[in-house]
């Protein structure tokens, strides 16, 4: 196992020389459109553009040689984390102590074991071989409201805007967590035509902060407004958080559809900030005999 060890760190020594060879920073291109900022090169010899949030990246650990082949450095505010994934990697890890032979050359009979296999560091297997994938992770998970009011999933969304706009127009942390904003329905309520005694759901919506809280009504033919559910048996008025960040859902379902359930149903969302509000209406019909 040393002799293995010793090889191993032997060949890898090579692969740094040759891969990367003498540092010429004139022959450098010229780093441009980055992202997520600049970073040097897996040989420290030129400004690259680094990884961006979601993309692969290398293993800080990994051996030269295999980063040379790979994706490169994460960039400003981000680091390279083990993301699991259900690709089955079974070929990598046969294959593992094969390429480290070729590599070194090394005799068959020194040829490491899969659990010896250095993809990631001597005497360990990568995760990205367990079935994971390296991706550029941002440091600072909580959410950031930018100088141009808008809020951003965390500190490198609002970074990565900020390079793509150049200096003039790029936001700043205004404050840490989200922008107050007034409720805007991101999907409403939708017209319906159905059939008496059928079941129907109307849902809604709505992303805003502080979260807003979601009131149904409905208007009667006559013009009246009425709260909802009311005293109804049969009618039940639901909210959830989501399906996104700083987002609320609310429905209304009616069981059993009347004649009298036919009007126009509104969902209205409220917060200190303001109001929003989106209509559907609905009609019941009766099927005819002829229908039957």
């Amino acid at each position: 196992m040393l002799r293995l060890l010793l090889l191993v760190a032997a060949c890898w020594a090579v692969s740094l020389a040759v891969e990367c060879g003498e540092c010429d920073p004139s022959q450098c291109a010229v780093a441009t459109d980055c992202y997520a900022g600049v970073v040097m090169d897996l040989c420290n010899c030129c400004a690259v553009c680094g990884r961006r949030e979601g993309e692969q990246c290398d293993d800080p650990q990994q051996n030269i040689r295999d980063k040379l082949r790979g994706d490169g450095r994460c960039g400003e505010n981000l680091e390279c984390k083990v993301v699991k994934t259900n690709q089955k990697s079974g070929n990598k890890l046969l294959n593992c102590g094969r390429r480290l032979m070729s590599r070194c050359g090394l005799q068959p009979r020194l040829a490491p074991t899969v659990t010896e296999c250095p993809v990631s560091g001597a005497g360990r297997v990568s995760s990205t071989a367990l079935g994971g994938r390296r991706l550029c992770v941002c440091k600072e998970q909580d959410m950031v409201c930018g100088s141009d009011g808008k809020t951003y999933g965390n500190l490198c969304q609002l970074m990565e805007v900020a390079y793509k706009n150049g200096t003039q127009d790029a936001p700043k942390v205004q404050m840490w967590g989200p922008c107050e904003s007034a409720p805007t329905i991101v999907t409403g309520p939708q017209h319906a035509h159905e059939q008496l005694g059928d079941k129907l759901v109307l849902d809604c919506e709505v992303f805003g902060f502080p979260i807003p809280q979601i009131t149904w009504y409905k208007m009667d033919e006559d013009g009246r407004n009425n709260s909802l559910p009311g005293d109804r048996g049969d009618m039940a008025i639901q909210t959830r958080g989501g399906p996104g960040n700083l987002m609320v859902t609310g429905w209304v379902q009616i069981v059993d559809l009347k004649p009298s359930d036919s009007g126009t149903y509104q969902c209205i969302a409220q917060n200190k900030n303001g109001v929003a509000r989106a209509d559907a209406k609905v009609s019941v019909y009766k099927m005819s005999k002829g229908e039957l």
